[in-house]
């Protein structure tokens, strides 16, 4: 998934005018925009400059038609090598994006005799000309350690552009370093989302227990149950495509009609919003999750929902009992009904939409290396012993999503009220964080709180041994996120107090 991030990078490069001094060059001319091997994308000028121009300045693109430009503008640092001739720049503009995605070619002429050629690439959003569409990046560390970025689509020039650059607030590093240096963790990852993406960040201690790398603001962390939440919008996307024919209140025997004789009858009239909500009536955990390992997953899935929804209902249906089974059925619904695995329809259906590039699933490292975080575990004498297990695959709509704090912000953002939603609406996305009875709504905790100007959400993560905790207050477009790679009885207390320290430094 990290790979992604490379269209994001290409379509925020924006074209400049400015060209290194020519002081040291025995050119006479130079076709600079397009240069060779660059990539392009929307609207963008074609440049250069070339001394005493006989004729007309022409372009043209794959031998299509000439593009005529215009000559003689001012080129100052072209006067050494023109003799003392600083009017001869030339300029045109096109549209990349009518060139489709690919190699291209640019020949400049003057007077029709090719003087300069270059070959380049251009990244398209799949039009030409990409109408209505919205879009507000936050990228860190660009242009330089420490400083944040914020780009925001600009239809007029196709291209994501540069609105602000801000130094990312590092102080809440003082949060972590205490718990790292007790042992409570071997690393520690925490921050502060606004309205414009990551406003403070901060981290401290190693990825893996005995190895130098240090965890940096950057890494992939797996974020567990917060996963739930993502599911259950993931399934809202399906509900708005009438992929669930009733919606919510889609049950399970109307999209597994050929379990109705095997399951427990209790079990045929839930809905899937008693799926997300946790009012089911399903178990917590299934009693045997590795039963069917081996099994493609959409039929590990199947089978271990078959097995487990045999068995009476662990608590009364329409009542609040935690499930992460009751999110792996919901999953598999969704697996039923498009032929798609749950991991295809999150990256189709949230991940690309939203641009989070760096999300996938499972042990965000390489095996055996230590490229990312491992999850750590208490050992013997209370040491922190690394670990890399992955054998929860099948349970992916409960919490196996990994991502970097950057990119959890694009999902967080959806939940501010003044923010323009990438996906769904705003009245479809409020229904997700309404309760219809208790505290939990779809995938998420629901509770007012005064720091937070009125409703909370919140929900705690736990999978391969990272512990997360995560609060949004959508009311003061403010979320706070504290990770660790690490778990034992006292973590969840320990990122408590470090949400409490980031609520108090920006309320």
């Amino acid at each position: 998934m990290a790979s992604r991030f490379v269209p994001l990078v290409r379509l925020c490069t924006v074209s400049l005018l400015l060209v290194p001094s020519l002081a040291h060059t025995q050119l006479t001319s130079s076709l600079e925009i397009p240069g060779n091997g660059v990539t392009l994308s929307g609207i963008g000028v074609i440049s250069g400059w070339k001394c005493e121009a006989e004729g007309d300045i022409t372009i043209r693109l794959n031998a299509g038609e000439s593009i005529p430009a215009t000559y003689g503008l001012p080129r100052s640092d072209t006067r050494g090598v023109c003799g003392n001739d600083g009017n001869n720049g030339f300029f045109s503009y096109t549209n990349w994006g009518n060139l489709g995605d690919g190699e291209h070619t640019a020949v400049v002429y003057d007077n029709g005799v090719e003087f300069d050629r270059s070959t380049f690439r251009v990244v398209t959003t799949g039009k030409p000309f990409l109408e209505g569409a919205s879009a507000r990046v936050s990228v860190p560390d660009f242009p330089a350690p420490g400083k944040t970025t914020l780009f925001e689509w600009n239809q007029a020039t196709q291209h994501l552009e540069m609105v602000s650059v801000r130094a990312s607030d590092r102080s809440i590093v003082k949060f972590l370093t205490g718990p790292v240096a007790e042992g409570k963790s071997p690393g520690l990852i925490a921050a502060i989302i606004g309205e414009a993406g990551v406003r403070a960040i901060g981290s401290t201690g190693v990825r893996k227990q005995g190895s130098p790398e240090k965890l940096t603001i950057n890494d992939l962390l797996r974020i567990g149950s917060t996963t739930k939440a993502m599911t259950s919008t993931m399934l809202a996307t399906l509900i708005e495509d009438g992929t669930f024919a009733n919606g919510w209140e889609t049950t399970i025997s109307e999209v597994f009609p050929e379990l109705v004789g095997e399951i427990h009858s209790s079990y045929s009239r839930v809905t899937l919003w008693q799926l997300v909500s946790h009012t089911s009536g399903i178990a917590r955990e299934a009693q045997n999750w590795l039963a069917y390992a081996g099994l493609e997953i959409k039929e590990m899935r199947y089978e271990i929902m078959r097995e487990a929804l045999a068995n009476p209902p662990a608590g009364p249906i329409g009542e609040y009992l935690y499930s992460n089974l009751g999110y792996m059925v919901a999953g598999a619904m969704g697996e039923e009904l498009t032929g798609k695995s749950w991991e295809t329809l999150m990256e189709e259906r949230l991940f690309t939409p939203l641009g989070m590039y760096s999300a996938g699933f499972g042990a965000p490292n390489t095996p055996n290396e230590v490229d990312q975080p491992w999850g750590h575990e208490r050992g013997t004498g209370n040491s922190w012993m690394p670990s890399q297990r992955e054998s929860t695959a099948f349970r992916g709509p409960s919490g196996t999503v990994h991502v970097s704090i950057a990119d959890w912000a694009k999902f967080i953002q959806l939940w501010f009220p003044n923010s323009v939603p990438k996906i769904l609406d705003r009245e479809t996305l409020n229904e997700l964080i309404t309760p219809r009875s208790g505290f939990y709504a779809a995938g998420w905790g629901v509770a007012y709180r005064s720091w937070a100007g009125g409703t909370a959400l919140f929900h705690g993560g736990l999978h391969g041994h990272f512990r997360s905790l995560l609060w949004v207050a959508p009311n003061r477009e403010r979320a706070y996120v504290a990770v660790a790679n690490s778990n034992d009885d006292a973590t969840r207390d320990m990122l408590d107090d470090i949400i409490g320290s980031l609520i108090n430094h920006s309320p």
